[in-house]
């Protein structure tokens, strides 16, 4: 489950690509609904040793170690963040200021590898803001922005982890886990009203992250191919609505080998606001459209689509 969570934050983070087709991840609000301001005040560490005294008495000896006070300060500002999200973010920062004074948060282990031996050098004054979204088993996922850097956590049900990493302020690469992440779009025809996720899978898509080249892609799949399913041979649309999503994304993996870690489902409502959460979409329109079964009234030339007539222009396929 982790993994799937994982590799669906990291494309929305790395690539930012599922924009183009829309998704059930509803971007933005507080998280945890609560407004407020997340500063971690001197947190900083020293590259000074720590002092030893050794106290000599009749019946034993005592040794006392004390540490230095930190001398650089990393303050982390998310005024939009909701408490426990902040919080994640916060002990990360916190942890690598101060690694021997400040507990390790949670993150995932091949993060904390990566991170092991880092150190601040000096000091940070971060602001920055988040976004977050559900997934249909209520898994949680977000990603933080803080001045350059970004931040991946997962929610599964016992609070947020950090997944993955960008830490640009402290000079270092990206980790999002495996350096290529593969991640399964359906666009289902599902109209408003109706559940998203059951409906036939009329736009397929892989989408791909390549962190270590910090690029992505798309590849779509021909929705109407023949295909083997559990059930029989079938059109690859019709696989979603007549079985589920998870075995759609099974027989893609079958037919294509590539290892895709976990799927997004969308559907006509989702789409628009989708387009519109991100502010729209810049299109150059080819032509002018007057198409009344997609609904694309459109002048020819370069312009901001919003939902309705994002979706609209992606629809119509009725030109001469």
């Amino acid at each position: 489950m982790q993994k799937r969570t994982i590799a669906i934050a990291s494309g929305i983070a790395a690539t930012l690509i599922t924009a183009s087709v829309g998704a059930v991840l509803l971007f933005g609000g507080s998280g945890d609904g609560t407004s407020t301001s997340l500063t971690q005040a001197a947190t900083t560490i020293t590259t000074a040793p720590p002092t030893t005294t050794t106290a000599a008495t009749t019946s034993s000896t005592t040794t006392t170690t004390t540490r230095p006070r930190p001398d650089h300060t990393i303050a982390l500002d998310l005024p939009t963040a909701g408490g426990s999200l902040g919080k994640a973010a916060r002990d990360l920062y916190a942890w690598l200021a101060d690694p021997e004074g400040a507990p390790a948060p949670r993150m995932d282990p091949g993060l904390q590898a990566f991170l092991e031996g880092t150190r601040v050098s000096r000091d940070l004054d971060l602001a920055g803001e988040f976004a977050s979204a559900a997934l249909v088993d209520e898994t949680k996922v977000a990603v933080v922005a803080a001045g350059e850097d970004v931040l991946l956590a997962v929610d599964e049900g016992g609070g947020w982890e950090i997944v993955g990493a960008k830490l640009a302020s402290l000079g270092l690469d990206a980790w999002y886990g495996d350096p290529v992440r593969y991640v399964m779009i359906i666009g289902t025809d599902a109209r408003p009203g109706y559940i998203e996720r059951v409906f036939r899978g009329d736009s397929l898509h892989i989408v791909t992250s390549n962190i270590a080249e910090v690029s992505g892609a798309i590849v779509g799949i021909p929705r109407d191919s023949w295909v083997h399913a559990p059930y029989g041979n079938d059109k690859l649309t019709h696989v979603n609505a007549t079985a589920d999503s998870e075995t759609l994304v099974q027989v893609v993996r079958d037919i294509t080998g590539l290892p895709l870690e976990g799927y997004v489902v969308t559907g006509f409502q989702s789409f628009r606001r989708m387009v519109d959460d991100f502010g729209g979409v810049v299109v150059n329109v080819p032509f002018g459209m007057a198409d009344p079964k997609s609904s694309a009234f459109l002048v020819a030339g370069e312009q901001t689509l919003w939902g309705q007539n994002a979706l609209a222009f992606s629809r119509n396929r009725h030109i001469n």
